[in-house]
């Protein structure tokens, strides 16, 4: 009973956790006077005591704090736990500082006792966290009163499920029946025994023994549940039950209560309360500054706009600002009088793809306003709206009305924000953005990684973009001579879709540091990257290299997570699809796989070549059964560089868009997993995967990083002085 639910094996780490602090303090003492020495020393001096029963309850309050938050300790790899002993040390070391500078007792407390207690406390940790979870794990297979769980789901869910939760905890030891709804014929799934369906599911407890039920159907599937949670409830036995909608990719979730009622809430974008008071305290005292700016430019502007033409120095127009409210906009007057009337005559001459209107050399623009437009003077009155409250420093631009009414409902998350004087829009080449769903495609960056330091940072980049030179929008971004695709995901698939017909036969690189360096080393290897129709930032550091560069809107697009976009529309749009690569035994757990995760997903074929060089008749014949099957993607899973060489030198053979992907294969056949999404968003996938082969990768990315990290910075030395040269 002790260790059944995730919160019981949670307080016993807590107090396990608690006994290692003060060990580690003994040992660390020991260390440094002799055990004894130091015991007796502890009770002469208050402090170690008031010390580390500080940190014994310092310790406990942000474990019970992140309790609910944190992931279970059975599902903790190695890198997990100890990355989660490192940050905790982390906080206590800080703490233990802090204390003894406010208590002025730095002198009774050994700073060599806190580093030593530091390290031992770590190494204790991950030690004793292997030994918990082994024993945990070896506790739910063995003991009779371990938890036991009884899945109740459909025939077409049921091995769906039990993967997502092997993939999830490694093994499937508290599954230990399932009950079928719709009545399967199966006696058993994943080896494990079906006992019921709809008809007798309340009677199974009877004559199977589980502690809790766990509940996955399609929300609309007709079956009472309400019967089904209460009779179970009746019997003392907890439920469980998955809510589809809580499986939407929305970023927050939560249940909550809206009145006297029970919900679900759903918030596209989490905006946490400490953080946007203090955007709004930052829109205050900037706008309040950019106001006493603004005085002193309306007496220099206020008569030159006036004499140029006659009417009001400042401009209003309506705009719509968050969630579709109306609100007026102040501007420097940069027009002649009655210059709205005249846009619809020059709309043929819009420079704008899309519900924006932009041209270069506006015949309604004074001159005054060119120059106040040029160096952006116009939008200082804006301040005023900052101050109001209906815009912000930094947000997405307000359109206009006649904009928003053609607006298509995908464009309205524009609005879900504060509409802002700047935006990535302004700092990402907005003289040379052409393309309304650009301009979006940025809007939605900003709205989906919103930070504080964004904020800044777009700030200080709008600085430079008035008093320097304005970046270059690109299509591609050059990277040791690598013309790296500026796409994200959402990108990368509608082209593919658009471009489908057109590109069979030709070939997508899925480009990585090591990849990128091979081809600055090799030319022809290069020749052959860029030859590609796209050639995707699969590695975190090139997407962040050419952020670095301009390039706002690029993202991050993986070989595995494209895989799995791409498969997951594919029933819808019919896409078939040919595995070229690996051995027999991986292709045959990836059609295993695959065959489970995206149901009606069309395989037509899949080829295991030998490990050596092809005769031609064996290529030949290959290609033929690519080319027989009518296969829409080509998946070529060799590796690179001979993926790359592979799809190169068979382009316009093999019909079908070829896509290398690497390592691919192994991810969904379940040989390699993949690390946390959390080390992906910080470019440590390849320490992930440098744990799981350390014999394999060391050698490479000690290399390999170590040389990009060299060359990268060399080339954006070389590109600073051309630009310096340049605005000479």
């Amino acid at each position: 009973m002790l260790f059944r639910t995730k919160r019981s094996r949670a307080y016993v780490l807590l107090i396990i956790d608690s006994i290692l602090h003060i060990v580690s303090m003994l040992l660390s003492g020991a260390m440094r006077h002799g055990f004894f020495a130091f015991l007796e020393g502890w009770f002469q001096r208050p402090a170690y005591i008031a010390t580390m029963t500080l940190i014994v309850l310092f310790y406990a309050l942000i474990f019970i704090g992140k309790e609910e938050a944190r992931q279970d300790i059975m599902e903790q790899g190695p890198f997990s736990y100890t990355v989660d002993a490192v940050k905790s040390q982390m906080g206590l070391f800080l703490f233990i500082l802090f204390f003894l500078f406010i208590t002025k007792q730095g002198q009774e407390v050994s700073r060599y006792i806190i580093f030593v207690f530091s390290f031992i406390d770590i190494v204790l940790e991950c030690a004793v966290r292997f030994l918990y979870i082994r024993f945990l794990r070896h506790y739910m297979r063995n003991n009779i009163s371990a938890e036991r769980i009884l899945l109740v789901t459909i025939s077409d869910r049921a091995k769906e499920i039990l993967n997502h939760i092997y993939e999830k905890r490694g093994d499937l030891q508290n599954i230990t029946a399932v009950v079928l709804l719709d009545g399967g014929s199966e006696n058993s799934v994943m080896g494990i025994p079906v006992v019921g369906n709809r008809d007798n599911i309340l009677s199974t407890h009877k004559e199977n023994v589980y502690d809790e039920v766990f509940i996955h159907i399609p929300y609309d599937y007709p079956v009472p549940l309400e019967s089904i949670i209460m009779g179970f409830e009746q019997m003392g036995v907890p439920v469980n039950l998955n809510i589809d909608v809580f499986n939407l990719a929305v970023e927050e979730k939560a249940i909550t209560s809206f009145g006297p009622y029970n919900v679900i809430a759903f918030k596209p974008n989490s905006q946490k309360l400490i953080p946007m008071i203090c955007k709004r305290l930052i829109d205050i005292i900037g706008s309040m500054a950019g106001l006493f700016v603004t005085g002193i430019l309306t007496l220099i502007l206020a008569p030159v706009i006036k004499i140029q033409s006659p009417g009001p120095v400042f401009f209003s127009q309506v705009r719509v600002g968050i969630n579709g409210r109306k609100f007026k906009m102040y501007k420097f007057r940069s027009m002649y009088q009655e210059a709205e009337k005249e846009k619809a005559a020059l709309m043929e001459q819009n420079e704008m793809q899309g519900f924006m209107f932009k041209m270069k050399d506006d015949p309604r623009v004074t001159p005054v306003g060119r120059f106040i437009r040029r160096t952006s003077l116009d939008e200082f009155p804006q301040f005023l709206n900052v101050l109001k409250g209906d815009m912000s420093l930094v947000g997405t631009r307000p359109p206009t009305l006649d904009e928003y009414v053609r607006y298509e409902t995908h464009h309205l998350k524009r609005l879900s924000i504060k509409p802002g004087i700047t935006g990535l829009w302004q700092v990402s080449g907005r003289n040379q953005v052409k393309n309304f769903e650009d301009v979006v495609k940025l809007d939605f960056r900003y709205i989906d990684q919103w930070s504080l330091l964004l904020d800044v940072k777009i700030i200080l980049q709008t600085i430079g973009v008035i008093f320097g030179r304005e970046k270059e929008w690109k299509n591609s971004c050059c990277i040791l001579g690598v013309n790296i695709s500026v796409v994200n995901m959402a990108d990368t698939i509608r082209m593919i879709a658009e471009n489908l017909r057109e590109w069979s036969g030709k070939y997508i690189c899925v480009a990585n540091v090591h990849t990128t360096v091979m081809s600055y080393e090799d030319e022809t290897y290069r020749a052959v990257q860029n030859g590609a129709v796209m050639v995707l930032p699969d590695g975190k550091p090139l997407s962040v290299v050419a952020r670095k560069r301009g390039c706002q809107t690029i993202g991050r697009v993986a070989g595995p997570d494209l895989m799995g976009e791409i498969f997951r529309i594919s029933a819808s749009h019919g896409y078939r699809h040919f595995f070229y690569g690996s051995s027999e035994e991986t292709l045959e757990r990836l059609r295993a796989k695959l065959s489970v995760s995206y149901p009606g997903l069309e395989i037509v074929g899949m080829i295991s070549p030998p490990f050596r060089a092809l005769t031609e008749d064996e290529d030949r014949n290959y290609i033929q059964e690519i080319n027989a099957s009518g296969a829409d993607f080509v998946w070529i899973g060799l590796g690179a560089p001979k993926q790359e060489t592979y799809m190169a030198s068979h382009e316009g053979k093999v019909k079908g868009l070829m896509i290398g992907v690497g390592a691919g294969f192994d991810y969904y056949a379940g040989n390699i997993r993949r690390a946390p999404l959390w080390m992906q968003k910080c470019s440590l996938e390849w320490l992930y995967r440098l744990i799981q082969e350390p014999r394999k990768l060391l050698k490479r990315y000690v290399h390999t990083n170590g040389k990009f990290i060299r060359l990268v910075w060399k080339e954006n030395r070389d590109l600073r002085h051309r630009d310096r040269k340049i605005q000479r």
